[in-house]
């Protein structure tokens, strides 16, 4: 047995003297909303630790003003303008790499703690747990529709609250933002 499985495992023994409880679709339904919520909030507190906001509206404003050089040299073909580009191509491909490996390591980090989930769900549910959803009529959906109706239910709220977008600024809200906050 391997050091990932032997982890699924203790977890899933843990769980083991609750399965009768969480058996019922009900628990199950519950159990999968609360597992939803706090991986939520494990998800959006490691977008928190590699990627805060005000470093990325000073990466999103140095692209903005890099893409508004080149605009300017399209409509002008001023010769300093281009010069001022070239020295700023370094900058910006430097600032590019970052958001790119920070974007990564964002989804890789989401991913493996997304499988350790699902790893131990399985493995105290089994591949065939349907739950009843708790709407006017019972439908039997499987768990990873489930999940996915309490992540969008819970935890774009909670991210909203926390101040954690999962959406890239765009340098044209960004620059927007910053001419709407200077005229007032």
């Amino acid at each position: 047995m391997n050091p990932f499985e032997a982890f699924i495992n203790m977890f899933v023994e843990l769980l083991a003297p609750l399965k009768p409880l969480i058996a019922s679709q009900g628990m199950g339904s519950l159990l999968i909303l609360g597992s939803s919520l706090l991986m939520g909030l494990l998800s959006i507190s490691v977008n928190k630790l590699i990627m805060n906001e005000t470093l990325q509206k000073r990466y999103m404003k140095e692209f903005s003003e890099y893409k508004q050089l080149l605009e300017e040299y399209k409509l002008k073909g001023d010769k300093k303008i281009l010069i001022k580009i070239k020295k700023k191509e370094p900058i910006i491909g430097s600032l590019s790499r970052k958001v790119f490996v920070r974007f990564i390591i964002r989804i890789a980090l989401f991913w493996f703690i997304f499988w350790i989930f699902f790893s131990i769900l399985y493995g105290v549910f089994g591949s065939n747990y349907a739950i009843l959803i708790p709407f006017p009529f019972e439908t039997p959906i499987n768990i990873p529709i489930w999940y996915t109706i309490c992540v969008f239910a819970s935890n774009l709220p909670i991210s909203k609250l926390m101040g954690v977008s999962f959406i890239p600024t765009s340098p044209e809200a960004v620059s927007s933002g910053e001419k709407h906050s200077s005229k007032t």
